[in-house]
């Protein structure tokens, strides 16, 4: 009995694209990183207690943002600071 090899099938993308931001989420995200923006932006290097420090600021923002908008497709983390870098990659070209 021969069995040759098979290589493994390509899982399917168990992820599907998010709707893009509304105007009013937009706004909403904005307003949450400006509230925190002394240490989202903060370059320090001698705190060692900044990188938990700005991931706890993303999981409140993200807390907030999803808890003003329960009608909406619930956002992750990660998609909340995509779209800021996005908005603010945007706001640099102009």
């Amino acid at each position: 009995m021969t069995s040759e090899y098979q290589p493994p099938t390509k899982m399917p993308c168990l992820t599907q694209k998010a709707q893009p931001l509304t105007e009013q989420q937009r706004e909403c995200l904005l307003t949450l990183i400006k509230e925190r923006e002394a240490i989202l932006n903060s370059t320090a290097t001698d705190s060692t207690t900044l990188p938990e420090k700005k991931a706890r600021c993303w999981d409140d923002i993200t807390r907030l943002f999803n808890a003003s908008h329960p009608h909406l497709n619930y956002r992750t983390t990660k998609q909340l600071k995509r779209s800021w870098h996005y908005i603010k990659h945007k706001q640099q070209l102009k």
